[in-house]
């Protein structure tokens, strides 16, 4: 049986995800084509192999299979793409934090956030590793929309946090936060084939890092 590669599996499954109403640049919410998934997966897997600066429109045509006017009907350009990406991933923490159960604990919520947060970062490690390297390559209107996203998910988390330990400041709270997410994300580095053994470990290193006295 021939081996599966985890980062191919990631891309097909962020073309799978993307299928679902997006929101653009604009705010408007809008179903988008297949091939329009096709080239946002392809484009972040060459933007990982390359280097944002270093991938251009015909690389990214090519590994579709398709010209690079192919491109440009779903695509303004290569900025486009990584934004599009950038806002993509915003929205997917958002849903996650949404999603989970206001009845639960205070530390099953947090327990939660921490799972949902290493199954995206595992789940789609080359997605979140392209990110995370070409921050700065957002353009300005896309950076200013992902960081608002990314405040507004680390003020809830810190909201969780701080029912769990009330005592905690906000400003404490919202650095082991950061911290938090930041070791989480480090997950993308690892490749060595034993997902769960390192889920495990990530989300055991993580609640340390919350809860520590």
């Amino acid at each position: 049986m021939a081996s599966t590669n985890p980062d191919t599996e990631a891309l097909e499954a962020v073309a799978a995800l993307t299928r679902l109403p997006e929101t653009g640049l604009g705010g408007r919410r809008k179903r988008r084509p297949e091939r329009h998934d096709e080239i946002l997966s392809a484009a972040v897997e060459q933007f990982h192999a390359k280097g944002y600066h270093g991938t251009s429109v015909e690389d990214i045509a090519d590994a579709v299979g398709v010209s690079a006017p192919a491109v440009y009907r779903h695509f303004h350009n290569k900025q486009e793409i990584l934004d599009t990406a950038a806002l993509w991933m915003g929205d997917q923490l958002a849903e996650q934090l949404f999603a989970i159960d206001e009845s639960l604990l205070a530390r099953e919520r947090l327990e939660q956030i921490v799972d949902d947060l290493v199954r995206t970062s595992q789940t789609y490690s080359t997605f979140v590793g392209v990110l995370t390297r070409e921050l700065h390559s957002l353009s300005l209107e896309a950076r200013k929309l992902s960081m608002e996203r990314r405040h507004a998910y680390v003020d809830g988390c810190v909201a969780t946090l701080l029912e769990v330990l009330p005592n905690l400041s906000k400003q404490e709270a919202e650095l082991r936060i950061h911290l938090m997410i930041n070791l989480v994300c480090s997950i993308t580095t690892y490749h060595d084939g034993n997902r769960k053994r390192i889920a495990t470990t990530v989300k055991a290193s993580a609640m340390a890092a919350l809860l520590v006295d």
